[in-house]
């Protein structure tokens, strides 16, 4: 049994069992929306396209982003990696 992964205040998170190459694990990926600036780096970096732009008018560039496929997550962590603003966290 894993252990329950503790993000920080303000992240939204999404769970997924996902399936890496033979090996089955679970994901958690964390997004912290009031830090993002919908500069879409994560969706542009994403290989499985997990991540997707949605308005967000109260937005430095009228945009957010969002978790639309957490199961096609293989934490490959590009998403977490790019984030000029640490608002993402793969675990």
């Amino acid at each position: 049994m894993s252990e329950k992964i503790k993000l920080p205040d303000g992240f939204r998170s999404w769970e997924a069992d996902v399936k890496i190459g033979k090996k089955e694990d679970k994901v958690t990926i964390g997004h912290w929306a009031d830090g993002c600036k919908g500069c879409l780096i994560c969706v542009d970096v994403c290989p499985k396209k997990v991540w997707k732009p949605i308005e967000a008018k109260n937005k430095y560039n009228g945009q957010l982003v969002t978790v639309v496929k957490a199961d096609a997550c293989i934490k490959c962590m590009l998403c977490e990696i790019h984030c000029p603003d640490f608002c993402i966290k793969i675990f």
